[in-house]
């Protein structure tokens, strides 16, 4: 009897809620960090890009444009991060 009294209805429990998208402002941030203070380095590596994508054989790797814009990115947006963090 104890099992039957454990049982719960789909009925007997209240409605759920659905839960909101949470949105990741990191993302944003990095973003707009691209874009307006890096974008001389954003600029290099999409020319970058292009030049390599463009070639059927080549050895040249976007690497170092890319760890350029990375690093100026990251450090334009680290200060911003930390005030959503709670």
């Amino acid at each position: 009897m104890a099992a039957e009294k454990m049982k719960v209805h789909a009925a007997d429990q209240p409605p759920e809620e659905e839960e909101e998208d949470l949105i990741d402002p990191m993302e944003e941030i990095r973003q707009n960090c691209s874009e307006k203070h890096c974008g001389n380095f954003l600029e290099k590596f999409n020319e970058c890009t292009e030049r390599v994508t463009s070639r059927k054989k080549t050895t040249e790797s976007c690497a170092e444009e890319l760890i350029d814009l990375l690093h100026c990115r990251d450090h334009c947006a680290h200060k911003e991060i930390f005030k959503h963090v709670k």
